[in-house]
């Protein structure tokens, strides 16, 4: 029995299941534009999560980031996916939403929708112990009228509690849904790791990375409207991850978690996607994976997508990509808008149990 969390500990090889959903022009209503997704497989509550990958598909609007919350659970499996954007704004969304479980996770689920970001940043106390040391979180953000101040720090604060910092307050509308997995399965290690960019590059130093350790990470920026700060994450060997951004503009906070799961193999993606066209789907090869055991990892859990222009002032749209694992050797990977002829940048993760 684990006793920081109450949970009864597992015997097998880590074992995990990924679904991948797909959402074009699908969502509808006004501050916010909604959309349930009903699942193929419902899942355990308490053993899964999701991540979001997207893209905007029209050169108008602002706000498109997402948050995918697990509702509607029947006989304790979760049956459905409730999908938000806060601002409406017509315009549209190609959204790819994975939904992970394996009874190796203990998953909390906290959410809070339609409140002002005068009110961070904000904590959530839990009712029992956590233990960072196998614990992640994964935080997804929508929100308002201007997507560059629509972001935010999602980090552990205490053995009993996370905090939700955005720094700047722009008097936006936003909503969250928070993740809290604890990984309960022998030599799972996460790593926490803060990391302030004042400069175009800073790195986080892992105590134990390894070949198969993958990122997860969620940032605020302190310069408005500027979509220049928005960080690129990408690792440089087993113990550096390092951030890239192409201007020094006010700064960049990241609060960052580094998950080992023993028998997972990670193969990690790097490159120069060059000036590819938008709403064109473009492939990637990968090594051997299975679809509905692999994670593409898009990194960032609530859209903003691991990605960066090569030069200033290209508009946040044109930077977002979102990522759809194909088959068992391609990723098809999508870009929103290419209004400034920027080259991306992109850096992904292909997760497999073994």
């Amino acid at each position: 029995m684990n006793e920081l969390l109450g949970i009864v500990s597992k015997g097998g090889k880590f074992d995990w299941d990924v679904q991948e959903y797909i959402l074009y022009d699908a969502f509808s209503g006004s501050n916010p534009a909604t959309n349930t997704i009903t699942l193929d497989t419902p899942v355990p509550v308490g053993e899964s999560f999701t991540m979001v990958s997207l893209c905007v598909s029209e050169e108008r609007g602002k706000n498109f980031l997402v948050t995918a919350e697990l509702q509607t659970p029947v006989s304790g499996e979760w049956t459905e996916v409730y999908c938000r954007r806060e601002d409406s704004n017509g315009f549209d969304n190609y959204v790819i939403i994975k939904v992970i479980t394996s009874k190796f996770f203990s998953v909390q689920m906290h959410t809070r929708y339609g409140y002002s970001d005068s009110a961070e940043p904000f904590t959530y106390t839990f009712s029992t112990v956590v233990d960072w040391g196998k614990t992640f979180l994964v935080g997804q953000l929508t929100g308002g009228e201007n997507e560059d101040r629509c972001t935010a720090v999602f980090e552990s604060t205490s053995t009993t509690s996370f905090t939700i910092d955005k720094d700047t307050d722009f008097g936006e509308t936003i909503s969250t849904v928070t993740y809290i997995v604890t990984i309960d399965y022998a030599g799972a290690e996460v790593e926490e790791i803060s990391v302030s960019m004042s400069g175009t590059t800073a790195s986080a130093n892992l105590a134990n990375g390894q070949s198969n350790t993958w990122a997860i990470y969620t940032f605020y920026v302190t310069e408005r409207d500027e979509s220049d700060v928005i960080p690129l994450g990408k690792w440089n060997g087993n113990s550096q991850y390092d951030f890239s951004r192409v201007t020094s503009a006010g700064s960049t906070e990241i609060n960052a978690f580094f998950i080992t799961i023993p028998t997972l193999v990670v193969e990690r993606k790097s490159f120069d996607a060059g000036d590819f066209p938008p709403q064109t789907l473009i492939s990637e090869t990968i090594n051997s994976a299975t679809v509905g055991k692999t994670l593409i990892n898009p990194v960032t859990p609530s859209g903003w997508g691991n990605a960066r222009p090569d030069i200033t002032g290209v508009e946040t749209r044109e930077r977002h990509v979102s990522l759809y694992h194909q088959n068992s050797t391609t990723v098809q990977y999508r870009r929103s808008q290419d209004v400034s002829n920027a080259n991306i940048f992109l850096s992904f993760e292909s997760i497999t149990t073994e």
